[in-house]
């Protein structure tokens, strides 16, 4: 893929790819601080797994939703809305002073955050069929960019003085909420609409239920998306397992603190990103 031809990309696209980009750093900030904050309210290891859990779960539920939503009442005001979900989960996480309030925001973010599945919807409306493969290329690049500055910028958020009645480690949840109000601004000022509301076609909030979850599992068995939902399942389990799993044995068994583990998962995850996975046709 040449840069002329990758340049060539509508200019509505690179505006939703920055948007990503935003988005994946202000998601991949807070992973190396998770589980050294959950510890700093009492949690056990167990209950610390939980946070990424009840993140996971509440984004299994609210994507579908978001995503039916946008295609009724319009891309950018579900995009700018559930941006605005996790500029608010990590104001509270920042400041939060109980594990529930901690478990609360955790759970807020999960579900408001549907807005990838909203940005590559966006994709899909903004090039046209033959730059498509193309753009969701770049798209996927610019986004696991982010995992590889969010590590990064965490280390970062611990080196600076912390705002009052907020930890070195919460500064983290407050550049990440910094991140996420700056993709919504974007969002609101550069980004155009790509898929209106139909007013012949309002939302019907029956048409919402168990039915869209169980379609989820339903698309596995599908022939054309089968195999792509059961890699990126894997892809994204095993992430998950070896970032969370990481954390208790840096700081526990090889004695760390939570700067260096910031570091170690840069690295970790600058090498996930580079990775050559094969592309699914």
């Amino acid at each position: 893929m040449s840069l002329k031809n990758t340049l060539s990309l509508p200019f509505r696209f690179w505006i939703v790819a920055a948007i990503a980009f935003i988005n994946s750093v202000s998601f991949t900030i807070i992973i190396p601080v998770l589980y050294p904050y959950a510890k700093q309210f009492g949690l056990s290891n167990f209950e610390a797994s939980l946070l990424t859990t009840a993140y996971a779960a509440s984004q299994f539920v609210g994507t579908p939703i978001l995503g039916k939503l946008s295609d009724r009442l319009g891309r950018k005001p579900l995009l700018i809305a559930s941006l605005v979900g996790t500029v608010v989960a990590n104001a509270i996480a920042c400041v939060a002073g109980t594990p529930w309030l901690l478990f609360s925001a955790r759970i807020l973010d999960g579900v408001t955050g549907g807005n990838t599945s909203i940005a590559r919807a966006i994709v899909s409306d903004t090039t046209p069929h033959e730059q498509r493969s193309k753009a969701f290329g770049v798209f996927s690049a610019v986004f696991r960019l982010g995992f590889v500055a969010g590590p990064a910028l965490s280390y970062a958020a611990q080196q600076v003085p912390a705002f009052p009645g907020v930890s070195s480690l919460g500064m983290s949840f407050a550049v990440a909420g910094v991140m996420a109000a700056i993709a919504v601004v974007l969002s609101w000022v550069a980004l155009p609409e790509t898929h209106p509301s139909d007013p012949d076609c309002p939302v019907n909030w029956q048409d919402f239920g168990v039915r869209d979850l169980v379609g989820v599992f339903q698309s596995a068995g599908d022939r054309q998306f089968g195999r792509a939902f059961i890699l990126t399942f894997l892809s994204g389990s095993t992430f998950t397992i070896f970032t969370f799993a990481l954390q208790p044995f840096f700081l526990n068994a090889l004695e760390q603190d939570a700067r260096t583990l910031a570091i170690a998962i840069g690295n970790a995850s600058a090498l996930l990103a580079g990775f050559p996975f094969k592309r699914v046709p």
